[in-house]
């Protein structure tokens, strides 16, 4: 999810899940917020994965 360009829909289907809900639901159970919430955190820190740029 730190790979704020890879489309959440993207990251879904790459982790297995065939639905984007299923990823969302799986996601914030894992990590108490939404993946949606989670990015925008992300943004707001300025956060960026190092391994992409």
């Amino acid at each position: 999810m730190a790979d704020l360009d890879t489309s959440r829909k993207t990251i879904a289907y790459d982790l297995g899940f065939k639905h984007r809900s299923k990823f969302s639901n799986w996601f914030t159970r894992l990590e108490g917020c939404s993946p949606r919430s989670f990015r925008d955190q992300l943004k707001a820190l300025n956060v960026r994965n190092p391994d992409i740029d």
